[in-house]
């Protein structure tokens, strides 16, 4: 092969590429969308308003209980529960009585992604971490329910 035809080959494989991250972003985005469309209409029927999203997120794993698989997902915090819908996976729950405090680290689970997880504590000792755009009103609302949560324990 020709210095020019490898050029050429490189250029159209790069190309490809990029194709193939476009589409997967365009669909990760679209089906972020939807899910937090489809997790709002959730919480209309049944009679919850959230405190903090729907929004989008991304799981990273938990210590125990909850799957281990890492993936985007659609989160939003009620008085009643944290709602986890996942884009390709198993969707969860997390009562709220179960939530014992938040704290923001490093690296979760043996993964760093620079910047800073948020981690759920669970009353069981369960860690669920995600990655969100903004910390500070799952910082504030979470902290508002562990205040309280810890008033009813005394």
């Amino acid at each position: 092969m020709s210095p020019s035809e490898i050029v050429v080959l490189v250029v159209g494989l790069l190309v490809g590429l990029g194709a193939v991250f476009a589409a997967a972003i365009f669909f990760v985005g679209r089906a972020s969308k939807e899910a937090a469309r489809a997790l709002a209409k959730e919480l209309e029927r049944a009679d919850e308003l959230a405190v903090v999203g729907p929004e989008p997120a991304l799981y990273s794993g938990a210590s125990t209980r909850f799957s281990k698989v890492r993936g985007n997902c659609v989160m939003a915090l009620t008085e009643r529960r944290l709602l986890v819908r996942m884009l390709v996976g198993s969707d969860f729950d997390i009562d709220r009585a179960e939530i014992k405090g938040l704290h923001d680290a490093r690296t979760f689970d043996g993964q760093f992604q620079g910047r800073r997880y948020m981690v759920v504590d669970l009353s069981d000792g369960t860690e669920v971490g995600f990655l969100v755009r903004d910390m500070t009103p799952w910082r504030a609302a979470l902290g508002e329910i562990t205040t309280r949560a810890q008033k009813q324990d005394e």
